[in-house]
Parts: structure tokens; sequence; C-alpha cells
């Protein structure tokens, strides 16, 4: 445990895998399976950290749109 983010602990949809010294930044897994790296402050204080293709479900599902910045989920590294 580093920070209080313990590796193996979830967060949202995401489960810590790691710490990432290349990238300074935690390794997770989303629960559908996508692999991204998120800061401690994006886990930490996000309502639901999730991967992009999640929020964008959720997105759709709550009418919201489709957003490319989406601070509220705490995206850091993933795709678009």
């Amino acid at each position: 445990m580093a920070d209080g983010v313990l590796v193996g602990g979830r967060y949202g949809r995401m489960v810590v895998l790691g710490y990432s010294l290349v990238h300074h930044r935690w390794h997770c897994r989303c629960d559908c399976g996508t692999e991204s790296h998120r800061t401690y402050h994006s886990l930490i204080t996000t309502a639901e950290p999730m991967c992009i293709a999640c929020y964008r479900e959720v997105a759709r599902k709550r009418g919201w749109g489709d957003y490319r910045v989406m601070p509220a989920i705490g995206i850091v590294t993933d795709r678009v």
C-alpha cells in the first residue's frame, strides 16, 4: 500500500493491479476488462472511477451525450 491505495482494492469499477513507475500512475482494470493508468487523486476522489467505454455506456443510458473530456470519472490515459 502506498498513498492509501491498496493493490487489489476496488475503486468504483476499477481494481488496482499495481503501480507503474514508467507512468507514475496506478495500473487498473475496469470490470469490463479495459486496463488504464490512473492517478491516486482520480481513484479516491472520483464518485465512480471507470474506463472510457463504461463511461460512454453510462452516458448513453442517462442521456448525457458522448464527451471527449471526462474529468468527473478520472480519465487519465485511456484511448478515446
